[in-house]
């Protein structure tokens, strides 16, 4: 057989490709987990030998493969769920089964957005959606926050699409009151625009009554709302789902099993027992306790290693909270400096879109024991002291 001859190099990546690429997230050069990464369960405290027997079981009790990719018994149990818990509004048939909320907000992004298409991103804000976003063609513009959320007063430009955290604001852990989440609604409806809302850590509530879903207080469709299993159980169960407007229904299944978005049925199944025998909600509810003391003790920990260091507005919930520092520190340097002395933080000013950014450590509490937190809390305030005998 004659060997092939090529007339010209093979093409590179593609520039979305590329551009993802330089983008910087995930954020690289963590190493292994240890505190204070974000975003991580405590995986000590699931209850795995009760999982294992779930997952076992519901392998023996395999059926045939057939058409449907979104499990019935899922998307029956999650619709109970969110109905009681978040306030969403939802048939067990608009749930959405994806390999993450990434996944999710990936497959929204690709089927809501055409190239060039204007999306909004809270500034700061998450990075996944921004690059999910930007993978679909998307024109992205990072809108500025108060305490309430995105500011939309005064704005005359209308997006395709607004991506927003409301529960617990990625990565201020600032709570969206009721009166804003009207506010965003009505304009998104007036601006002919839809929203994702990515309710990614919201069943840990620590101070006062939760708000329930934006998705609940919708009436026009235009929310997408998107969940994931991983912050509740652990991070390594990476499944997400996503609430679509009933008359997106079809649309949304095929394109899931073009991008292959699909989930392993023996873990929906493993899932839906465990939500129906009442093992997820409980679970939430022993680890909110254990969460808010957590997030308590940390605050407390670097107030004692770091006093005047920092300012931290506790957040009403969630795995994570932000240590603000003065905006003429360097917290990428810091960050460095802490990275080499043992200790995972991330800058704020990296959650930034555009050349306007704040300065500070964003530093998750929820995977960490009193004694790693103490440990983790020290080793902060000896970089920070060595840094002001330096200055």
């Amino acid at each position: 057989v004659a060997a092939v001859t090529l007339s010209a190099p093979p093409r590179g990546a593609s520039e979305p490709c590329r551009h993802i690429g330089r983008s910087g997230w995930p954020f690289e050069g963590e190493g292994p987990a240890r505190p204070f990464v974000p975003g991580l369960p405590d995986r000590r405290a699931f209850p795995h030998d009760l999982w294992g027997r779930l997952l076992r079981r519901a392998a023996r009790n395999g059926r045939a493969p057939s058409n449907t990719v979104n499990s019935p018994a899922l998307q029956s149990a999650l619709a109970r769920h969110l109905v009681d818990h978040r306030g969403v509004k939802t048939t067990p048939g608009q749930i959405i089964v994806t390999p993450s909320a990434q996944g999710a907000i990936e497959l929204v992004s690709r089927v809501m957005l055409s190239p060039g298409d204007a999306a909004w991103l809270e500034n700061p804000g998450y990075g996944g959606a921004r690059v999910a976003l930007e993978a679909a063609g998307a024109r992205i513009t990072g809108v500025r926050l108060d305490r309430s959320g995105l500011v939309l007063a005064g704005r005359s430009d209308k997006p395709r699409l607004i991506f927003v955290t409301p529960s617990h604001q990625y990565p201020t852990g600032r709570l969206m009151p009721v009166d804003r989440r009207l506010e965003l609604l009505r304009f998104t409806a007036a601006a002919g625009a839809v929203l994702i809302e990515d309710d990614y850590d919201s069943e840990f509530h620590y101070d006062g009554r939760p708000v329930a879903s934006l998705q609940g207080l919708d009436e026009t469709e235009c929310v997408f709302y998107v969940g994931t299993f991983s912050k509740v159980m652990t991070s390594d169960i990476r499944v997400g789902y996503v609430v679509v407007p009933e008359g997106l229904i079809k649309t949304f299944e095929t394109a899931q099993r073009h991008s292959g978005q699909l989930v392993n049925a023996t873990l929906q199944a493993a899932l839906a027992e465990f939500i129906l025998d009442g093992a997820y909600a409980a679970h939430i509810r022993r680890m909110t306790r254990v969460y808010g003391a957590r997030r308590d003790r940390l605050i407390g920990a670097l107030a004692a290693a770091s006093p005047g260091a920092f300012a931290v507005d506790p957040p009403a919930g969630g795995m994570q909270l932000l240590a603000r520092l003065r905006q003429d520190d360097d917290d990428l340097l810091l960050c460095s400096r802490l990275g080499a002395a043992g200790v995972t933080a991330r800058p704020l000013s990296s959650h930034f879109v555009g050349r306007s950014v704040q300065r500070g450590l964003f530093l998750g509490f929820a995977a960490w024991s009193d004694e790693e937190i103490d440990a983790g809390a020290r080793l902060i305030g000896d970089v920070v002291a060595r840094r002001r005998r330096a200055q």
